[in-house]
């Protein structure tokens, strides 16, 4: 259910929930992007008219950090679940080494995302990491690493790059990276 905090879109949904609509797009191939709203993010969508825009494009939106939650009580709007986004990526991906479905991560440093294939792959046995990025390109080359992530046929997108730039990312070319759902996992 989507809702208004401080005058920013959220949605009230429980992680069960919004493990079932990552499901349902990912069997039906369908694009859904998720963004984890913490306090910081309220702020900056407040003062910064492009977040805002970025934040309203955006299919899920959920209460990453307790100061939404408890800040959501305190106005009188009622209990809501977080849903943090570190949370909800360690629960997709023990989905998904179940499901077999296909992972890109996209973001870190060089050196990092080099190792982080394969300490995914161990963490959560079964999972297939089908391609990784570091988060340190040009706007020239996201054209091409759209294409990549495109090309390798993941079933999930986990962005770990600074904001702005996932939100741009993941606004501008969601149409032509191809997979059903797409999260930022911080920077």
């Amino acid at each position: 259910m989507r809702t208004s905090f401080l005058g920013i879109s959220l949605d009230v949904l429980s992680r069960e929930k919004v493990c079932e609509a990552v499901i349902r797009a990912v069997q039906t191939r369908q694009s859904i992007m998720h963004w984890s709203l913490n306090a910081l993010k309220v702020v900056e969508a407040r003062r910064d008219p492009e977040i805002r825009v970025l934040l309203e494009r955006f299919d899920l939106i959920t209460p990453d950090g307790m100061s939404v939650v408890w800040g959501r009580r305190l106005l009188g709007q009622g209990k809501t679940e977080q849903v943090a986004g570190v949370d909800l990526m360690a629960l997709l991906l023990k989905e998904g080494a179940a499901r077999r479905w296909r992972f890109f991560l996209l973001g870190a440093r060089p050196e990092v995302a080099a190792s982080l294939k394969l300490r995914v792959e161990d963490a959560f046995q079964g999972v297939r990491v089908v391609g990784i990025q570091h988060g340190y390109f040009s706007n020239a080359e996201e054209p091409q690493i759209a294409s990549r992530i495109r090309e390798c046929g993941a079933d999930i997108l986990l962005v770990g790059m600074p904001s702005p730039k996932k939100e741009r990312f993941l606004v501008n070319y969601r149409h032509s990276l191809g997979v059903p759902f797409a999260m930022g996992v911080g920077g």
